[in-house]
């Protein structure tokens, strides 16, 4: 379920919702000019506003998560409206209105259509977003699809050309692992004529020693590594997790050592001398400008 129309929900119910380091939005009644009632929004921007504990509480209930993944969301959210006002973009909170950023960090609010509270079990459709933009706002996509991670997909076209990306790269890093494997067998077999080979089932040569011999040392092989893409809070490292792995679709890690600081990374095979190669990889793709560089650690 999208949070935007849960949060018109939480203002309608409670007059007022408070995101945290935008401002405070407060409905108002007054009165037309035959008498009759109406319900209007006005916001107050303050930067210094704090988490609401009952908007907390509301998007758990009304989403069925945990307190603290329904915060996560939350923050998740409000980082991303920021981020969206930071570079000048217009913000439309569905139900609500429109933030218009201004210049010295003033924002200019405009009031939308004012909609009935809708129950969880019928959140606003795909559909019923598209109607509403075509008709007042053209502001019904989903924000959290244009910022989430730049190098990312956007839409299911990139994030298939994503993943095939991906799996080419380490398609080429394993096979060029498993050629340079059979290169140095060759090699050693070569150079020394007591040891003899045999073929297998799996087409690898094995290397046989006889019997008054000490066994000969395999060969260096791929070591698995940990590629790690975001090293950061319980809150932020999930939020990372979770977007990779439900929207990127790709096999990602998460994990933590001391429940402070936690990693989200891929677990990856590979040689030593390949780890540089594919962590450049993982940096165009994951990794936002200004953002910590793919951290690589043996596994």
């Amino acid at each position: 379920m999208k949070l935007s129309p849960l949060l018109a929900q939480y203002l309608m119910s409670n007059q007022q919702l408070s995101l945290v380091g935008i401002g405070r939005f407060v409905t108002e009644s007054q009165s037309r000019a035959d008498g009759s009632p109406e319900l209007t929004i006005r916001f107050n921007g303050n930067k210094a506003e704090k988490m609401d504990e009952g908007l907390v509480n509301f998007v758990a209930r009304e989403t069925g998560k945990m307190k603290s993944l329904a915060e996560a969301d939350l923050v998740s959210y409000i980082d991303q409206m920021r981020e969206f006002l930071n570079i000048g973009k217009p913000f439309f909170l569905e139900g609500i209105g429109t933030l218009t950023p201004l210049k010295e960090g003033v924002m200019e609010f405009t009031a939308g259509q004012i909609q009935a509270e809708k129950s969880k079990e019928f959140p606003l459709s795909e559909k019923d977003s598209q109607v509403q933009g075509a008709i007042g706002e053209d502001h019904s996509l989903d924000y959290s699809d244009i910022l989430g991670t730049r190098k990312a997909a956007s839409n299911a076209r990139n994030k298939w050309l994503t993943g095939a990306v991906v799996i080419v790269g380490l398609g080429l890093a394993i096979w060029g692992g498993y050629t340079l494997f059979k290169s140095m067998m060759r090699s050693k077999a070569d150079s020394s004529p007591e040891i003899t080979t045999q073929p297998v089932t799996d087409t690898l040569a094995v290397v046989t020693t006889p019997v008054n011999q000490a066994p000969v040392a395999d060969p260096v092989s791929s070591q698995t590594y940990k590629f790690i893409v975001k090293e950061a809070s319980m809150r932020q490292a999930y939020t990372r997790y979770q977007y990779l792995k439900d929207q990127c679709k790709v096999d990602v890690h998460i994990s933590t050592t001391d429940s402070v600081r936690y990693q989200v990374f891929f677990r990856l095979p590979a040689l030593p001398s390949d780890t540089t190669r594919i962590a450049d990889s993982l940096n165009v793709l994951y990794i936002s400008k200004g953002q910590p560089r793919v951290k690589v650690v043996k596994y």
